[in-house]
This record gives C-alpha cells, structure tokens and sequence, in this order.
C-alpha cells in the first residue's frame, strides 16, 4: 500500500503543478510580455514626444521665412498688372544708368511649383550702353531679390577698338503674388 500512496502523492503533486502552478507562470508570461511591449510603446512615444518640439522650432522657422518672402515678393491684381509694373521697374533702371533697352520679351507666366500662391515668369532682356552701365543695371536688378532674380546673362564685348557699346542679354525669374493688394 505504500507503494501506491506514494503513486497517489506524486499524482497528487503533478496534478496540483499542472492546475495550479503551470496556470500561474503563463499568466506571469503574458504578463512579462505586456509590460515589454507597454515599454518598447513608452520608448516610441517619449522619443516622439522629444521631437516634437524640434518640429515645432522647424515649422515656426518655416512660417516666418514664409513670412518674409511674402513681404519681399510684390502682390499684384493681374499678370497684366504685375508684367507692366515690372518692366516699368525695369525701363527705371535702365534710364538710370544710361542704357537702351533694345528687346523685352516675357515668357508664359505660371504658378511655382514651390511656393503656393506665387506666381513665376520670365523675363528676357537685351540692353546696350558701357559695361560699366550694364553692371550697374545688372546690380540694380539683383537688389529686387527675391522678386526678381538674374538667371543668367551674356555680355557681347565689342570687336571694334573704337566700339564702347557692349549688348548684353539678361534672363530674369521674377516672382508675384496674385491677389488683392
């Protein structure tokens, strides 16, 4: 008979493990599994958290660039509008530093693909004076920047010796709003 209480105590035992014991370490591993993930969820959101204010700099950073350009590029009504008075600024600077506009001729105009609410044209312009006018007129133009921008230039020198007048060709991008102003 000691033989089978001792079969009935080790039965005993193995049951009381397998009901009791096996139950409550799942439990703790589904447990230990959670609080991984509660902590792996923690660290994704502290570090996101920890951004946010870097991105909060960046977008403030954004908006008064934004701000800026907006102040420094000129609203217009129309595109007729904007094109008259940009080439009137033109003509402006050109009288100033003695030079004769010999060909104004404006590309289409469209709205910039990176800026929203800009709209950007081109301009192409051949002068004639002295060199040392045509830099000046080249200055002149790039003090308007961003609102008007030299894309590139070429400047005929004169093959003549007695020659003093140099014919240069002036690309510019010009930026507007559209709108009331």
């Amino acid at each position: 008979m000691t033989k089978n209480k001792k079969l009935l105590l080790l039965v005993t035992l193995l049951l009381a493990i397998k009901m009791v014991i096996l139950p409550q370490l799942a439990t703790q591993n589904e447990n230990l599994a959670t609080k991984e993930q509660l902590l792996r969820t923690n660290k994704k959101l502290s570090l996101m958290l920890s951004t946010v204010d870097e991105e909060k700099a960046k977008v403030k950073g954004l908006v008064n660039q934004l701000i800026k350009m907006q102040e420094l590029v000129p609203t217009y009504i129309s595109d007729s509008q904007a094109k008259l008075a940009i080439q009137q600024q033109i003509e402006q600077y050109a009288e100033e530093v003695d030079l004769v506009i010999q060909r104004q001729n404006w590309q289409a105009i469209n709205e910039d693909e990176n800026l929203a609410g800009i709209m950007h044209g081109k301009v192409l312009i051949t002068v004639k004076g002295s060199l040392i006018n045509i830099l000046r007129f080249q200055n002149l133009i790039a003090d308007n920047q961003p609102a008007i921008v030299i894309n590139s230039m070429y400047n005929a020198m004169p093959f003549k010796k007695m020659q003093t007048l140099v014919t240069s060709r002036v690309v510019l991008d010009v930026l507007f709003q559209q709108g009331q102003k």
